[in-house]
């Protein structure tokens, strides 16, 4: 069990140095966009996620617990929009296209209030973290899953329409298969796993 929890933190402080080094080279990139920048709150999620994980396992933080669905939404949000916009580089004029920033806003408030999405929350064997789930449990599922699976639907309707040239075309597909990758492991280890079973490993 020690070499596993060992492991694990090797593998977060892993992850936190490589996108530490990935956010720089973007941010010392000369050439800047929407793209670019959400691209860089994305990282900052993952980043921030990475490190409360960290926190937890090392000293089980509460306020570190919160920060973990803190970041998870933020991430979340920003790769939605990193697909909604791509390859335009460009945000949408309508209205209507940002109704779904409310319930991501609603997650991010209820974050940090005391028994919303955890009440209790204990590290088993010092690589994996078990909490009793919260009052917004369940709506925190429904709403973080939305922001994942959305984004797969519009990467395959902007393959469909035919109007991007071989080069975006290419870089929609491998878009659609990193995404459908990070769907279905976020899923599993982030969201079932906790919701249904109270075990958030790693």
């Amino acid at each position: 069990m020690e070499l596993l929890s060992i492991s694990v933190k090797i593998i977060l402080l892993t992850t936190i140095i490589i996108d530490s080094g990935f956010l720089i080279f973007i941010f010392l990139k000369r050439k800047r966009g929407l793209i670019y920048y959400l691209l860089m709150i994305h990282i900052l999620g993952i980043l921030g996620w990475a490190i409360s994980i960290l926190l937890i396992l090392q000293y089980i933080n509460v306020f570190a617990a919160k920060l973990t669905f803190v970041f998870a939404i933020i991430l979340a949000v920003a790769k939605f929009w990193f697909i909604k916009v791509f390859p335009e580089n460009t945000f949408p004029k309508q209205i209507i296209n940002y109704w779904s920033l409310l319930p991501a806003f609603f997650i991010l408030i209820v974050s940090f209030l005391d028994g919303a999405l955890f009440r209790e929350i204990k590290v088993v064997d010092g690589y994996y973290i078990n909490v009793t789930n919260g009052t917004y449990s369940m709506p925190y599922f429904i709403i973080i899953t939305y922001f994942l699976i959305y984004p797969l639907f519009i990467l395959f309707q902007k393959y469909r329409k035919g109007k991007y040239n071989a080069v975006i075309k290419n870089q929609l597909k491998y878009l659609f298969a990193g995404m459908t990758l990070f769907f279905i492991t976020g899923l599993l280890t982030n969201y079932i796993l906790p919701v249904f079973f109270n075990v958030y490993f790693f």
